[in-house]
């Protein structure tokens, strides 16, 4: 595949995983109101100032969830970011 074709690849994934962090957030919001219906989305934002989320294993599974794909997509971004820029090599190295 040719820069340009990678470039357009990893744009999709990028989008992709926003939609379903989205969706991921969502379900995060709906487990820890199971335990706090007042919490706003903001709230879940920071569950550290609820220890009642931090002790709910569903509430953390799906905040870690939204937490692994949140990362996938930096890692998406950064790569992206790499192939746009022209003083960076055009080769990944780990």
């Amino acid at each position: 595949m040719d820069a340009k074709t990678v470039e357009a690849v990893l744009g999709e994934i990028e989008s992709v995983l926003d939609n379903v962090h989205q969706q991921q957030c969502r379900r995060a919001h709906v487990a820890a109101q199971r335990v706090r219906p007042e919490l706003t989305t903001e709230d879940v934002l920071n569950p550290d100032n609820f220890p009642e989320l931090i002790g709910n294993p569903d509430f953390m599974y799906e905040d870690g969830q939204a937490a692994g794909i949140l990362a996938a997509k930096m890692a998406v971004r950064a790569r992206l970011k790499e192939l746009s820029s022209p003083s960076q090599s055009r080769t990944h190295k780990d």
